[in-house]
């Protein structure tokens, strides 16, 4: 895929929004189109968010940089392009694995207020796809949270209301009748096996190393901690990139609940955007694969493939979304079908 300015597709990608599949083997230019389609939008008032970094090298955010080799800033100049640089901002989740001992480039951890959460992100963390007693019990806990409460009164507050309607009597254990039952003496609203099982989602969260040591990948917190990410206040800056890494996250399903629950927040508000929007998913194929081994990712092609066939039209003035991946059938099925423009360059052998 050899990429020049004035190539005529540059022109039609920058035109309008699209859900663009660029594919391409290692090397063959996908970095370079998405970088081009970004930054051409972003000239034209278009919010640039990149959401999800697989790679976790920040590779979009060194468009802080102003371009220094040769061979880059001979391109520009055949182009007629000035060499640029971008602002940009980097977010990191809270975990307590972020290095002490050497340099990061400056960035913004944040936190994910849990009352937020909604039946997605419950499906996410549970893993079920139905609404079974742990889910119900959760969504029930977080329904009830305060804007104070976090992960530890979640589980209290899951564990007293299911103290509180459970009774032995005679021997025999009964649903006492509230209003989570509608007043009801039938039905049951867990055991303490729930609370068990629940806690037990929450593990990579935070948990309890050898010797009383706290760790964890704890980027969860009440509604009110001062950490929370504002995603209004990125979707009113366009004069920056937003970068998001999850890079010392040691957690693989944490990694990803993390991008999950960004591009939902994304899209449960758009209403609030002030632009026309970029989102950028390099290597989709690592957040949707097609062949998924492990069951949260089926979740986040569940959550994205809709949402695709819906955002081009949202928020003020739209939304375009760059996908890239080395391999096409790498892709989920329904995500890559999504695609407005599919683009193919350079690959590695016919089966690609």
């Amino acid at each position: 895929m050899e990429i020049t300015f004035n190539e005529p597709f540059i022109k039609l990608l920058v035109k309008g929004n699209h859900q663009i599949l660029i594919i391409s083997c290692a090397g063959g230019g996908k970095s370079i189109l998405s970088e081009v389609i970004d930054e051409e939008k972003h000239d034209m008032n278009y919010l640039i968010i990149n959401p999800f970094d697989p790679k976790e090298e920040l590779e979009l955010a060194f468009a802080m940089f102003p371009p220094q080799a040769y061979y880059h800033l001979k391109e520009l100049k055949k182009i007629g392009k000035e060499p640029l640089q971008k602002k940009v901002r980097i977010y990191h989740p809270f975990t307590f694995h972020l290095p002490k001992n050497i340099d990061i480039p400056p960035m913004e951890i944040f936190t994910l207020p849990i009352p937020d959460f909604g039946r997605d992100e419950v499906s996410f963390i549970t893993e079920s796809e139905g609404d079974n007693e742990v889910v119900r019990d959760l969504l029930n806990g977080i329904n009830l949270l305060g804007s104070n409460d976090g992960l530890f009164d979640l589980i209290r507050l899951i564990e007293k209301r299911i103290k509180g309607t459970r009774r032995t009597i005679a021997g025999k254990e009964m649903t006492v009748p509230d209003f989570s039952t509608m007043f009801t003496k039938s039905g049951t609203t867990g055991t303490q096996k729930t609370v068990s099982d629940i806690r037990s989602y929450f593990n990579p969260f935070l948990y309890e190393r050898k010797g009383g040591v706290i760790d964890g990948d704890y980027c969860i917190a009440p509604k009110d901690f001062k950490y929370n990410l504002d995603i209004r206040k990125i979707l009113r800056d366009q004069e920056h990139y937003h970068v998001f890494s999850t890079k010392w996250v040691r957690d693989e399903k944490v990694k990803y609940f993390v991008a999950f629950r960004i591009l939902n927040m994304i899209w449960e508000n758009l209403d609030y955007a002030k632009y026309p929007i970029v989102l950028d998913l390099p290597e989709i194929g690592s957040l949707v694969p097609y062949q998924y081994d492990k069951v949260y990712k089926r979740f986040m092609a569940l959550s994205l493939s809709p949402k695709l066939a819906k955002i081009r039209s949202k928020g003020r003035g739209g939304v375009t979304t760059i996908m890239g991946s080395q391999v096409w059938t790498d892709i989920n099925r329904e995500v890559r079908s999504k695609a407005t423009v599919t683009m193919f360059g350079k690959q590695e052998s016919i089966e690609d």
